[in-house]
């Protein structure tokens, strides 16, 4: 009795610190949540003051004037423009620094649409502003622009986190991942696993390590990410947790009973075909080691699916050859089964180990031909808006700039409907990483100002070899150049045919992780095994 009643307050001491742990972890939290409430509160507050205290100092500046009579003496009185501006820098700095994981990197995702932006907000400042005001309009429309990214961004900085910069990519590790967990528990519970060696010990241990760094990167809270959220917004975050995903998948096929290899193997074998890898090798290697690892169920179900003439060659083999000599992969000089079937799983991981890279290394090229393109059209676009920004401040003709806007209108449009042509032909339903709406953001871009630079190439080769080259004003005067709405359309074409190459490069890329993924996503092979596991 009296050796219970100390077992019993043994287990009331042993239980007691992991309740306080499981409290201090709870209490941690909602500290946690309640700093971020009042961080959100705190960035009002402060905003709030901030503006009581630059209406407090524009009064000093002498500036009531300037706000009662905002609509007249704008585009002349300079005071209110700089408090807009230091106003606007001051909420940046705020916000940049509460929300420091989520606002930068959400600032950096919309950055390729902010030059665009600016221009759009110039141009049609300028048009209404008074005759000679053209550096007061530039600083009112890139202010405008400025205000509508900087606080835009605090909604939006939920495109930061992992759950929603890629939210089919985000569910679809969470489901991979959590079925690999639950197919390794499958496993490892199994009666066989006590007789495991080393190798399989390892494995299941690099199995283990791969899935846990998936399940802290998906599930991790933004405020803790290590790199402020850009691994999301680029997406390259999610190519490397898909290799660490394929990494434990790997790992499995050294656990895995031999039911579960030959669904595994001829699942391979269907992604060998679709993906279109010149595989002979790979083949050849796939049904050497089946061969040894389950010589009747290769017979019977996965060798009338090979086609190569080295899996025909080792078909015809007789049985005791097949088991003993296999090709590619198992070693003629393995004296014992165990040993036999333990280098023919080593086999099959590698060949899964190429699938799987193959597929990755698609989808990575898919994200940086994305990326690559964001840049792009930043870069483009910052030029533009110089461009504008240029004719802007030195008070360029109105009825200039207003054709030569109609004309870049015209040409962006015929630029959309053409990629609205485009798009319908398309059959790829595939997880691209938004390189649609990179394309949908370039598009009007370039089709609009090939078609500018149409209307001034056809209006000024005529008179090339001659001294008097007509003037801008009436290459863009719509009603002396009426042609040149044509001319701009027939031009928004033409960017088309020039990035044509880079697209069919990406689509092959498309199909490529399409047809590699195609059976991974419809459950089959080595994800639909969890059941024969426990055999």
């Amino acid at each position: 009795m009296a050796q219970s009643i100390v077992d019993a307050n043994s287990a009331g001491k042993t239980t007691a610190p992991s309740k306080h742990h499981q409290t201090d972890h709870h209490s941690k939290a909602s500290s946690s949540r309640r700093w971020r409430v009042r961080a959100d509160q705190l960035l009002v507050a402060v905003s709030a003051v901030l503006i009581v205290l630059v209406l407090v100092v524009a009064s000093q500046l002498r500036t009531t004037t300037v706000i009662r009579d905002l609509i007249g003496d704008l585009w002349t009185t300079p005071d209110l423009t700089i408090v807009v501006g230091v106003l606007l820098g001051l909420i940046a700095m705020i916000a940049g620094t509460v929300w420091r994981t989520t606002y930068l990197p959400t600032v950096w995702a919309v950055s390729p649409l902010i030059p665009g932006l600016a221009t759009i907000a110039v141009v049609a400042t300028y048009l209404i502003a008074p005759a000679g005001a053209g550096a007061a309009a530039f600083v009112v429309g890139a202010e405008i622009a400025a205000a509508i990214a900087i606080i835009g961004a605090m909604p939006l900085r939920m495109m930061a986190t992992v759950r929603v910069a890629q939210t089919r990519s985000y569910w679809e590790l969470r489901r991979r991942s959590e079925q690999l967990r639950k197919r390794l528990k499958v496993i490892e519970a199994a009666p066989r696993s006590s007789a495991w060696g080393t190798s399989q010990r390892m494995a299941l241990d690099e199995a283990n390590k791969q899935l846990d760094e998936v399940k802290r990167a998906l599930l991790r809270p933004a405020a803790r990410s290590r790199t402020n959220g850009l691994e999301w917004v680029s997406a390259m975050g999610y190519v490397s947790l898909w290799r660490r995903v394929d990494r434990a998948e790997e790992c499995l096929i050294e656990l895995e009973p031999i039911e579960s290899l030959l669904a595994d193997a001829l699942h391979d074998r269907l992604r060998l075909s679709g993906a279109g890898i010149k595989g002979d090798q790979l083949e050849a290697a796939l049904a050497a080691a089946v061969s040894v690892i389950d010589k009747q169920g290769f017979e019977k179900y996965f060798a009338p699916t090979m086609q190569t003439q080295k899996v025909d060659a080792t078909m015809t083999k007789p049985a005791d050859s097949v088991s003993t000599v296999p090709s590619e992969g198992v070693p003629a000089q393995a004296q014992s089964a165990e040993e036999a079937e333990r280098l023919a799983r080593a086999v099959l991981r590698e060949v899964r180990h190429a699938l799987n890279s193959f597929i990755q290394d698609s989808m990575e090229g898919i994200v940086r031909a994305r990326n690559r393109l964001w840049r792009a059209i930043l870069l483009t676009a910052t030029t533009t808006f110089l461009l504008v920004a240029l004719a802007v401040l030195n008070d360029v003709p109105k009825p200039l700039l207003s054709g030569a806007s109609v004309f870049f209108l015209v040409a962006a449009v015929v630029g959309l409907f053409n990629r609205l042509r485009l798009q319908a032909q398309s059959d790829l339903a595939v997880e691209d990483f938004n390189l649609f709406e990179a394309r949908l953001v370039h598009t009007p871009l370039i089709s609009g100002l090939a078609g500018v630079a149409g209307v001034i190439l056809v209006a000024v080769a005529p008179a090339a070899g001659t001294q008097t080259l007509p003037d801008l004003t009436t290459i863009f005067d719509l009603t002396r150049n009426p042609l040149g709405l044509l001319i701009a359309a027939a031009f928004g074409l033409a960017p088309g045919r020039l990035i044509g190459p880079l697209e069919d490069q990406t689509e092959r890329l498309k199909g490529q992780l399409k047809a590699g993924k195609a059976a991974v996503e419809s459950g089959s092979g080595g994800l639909a095994s969890s059941d024969t596991a426990t055999t």
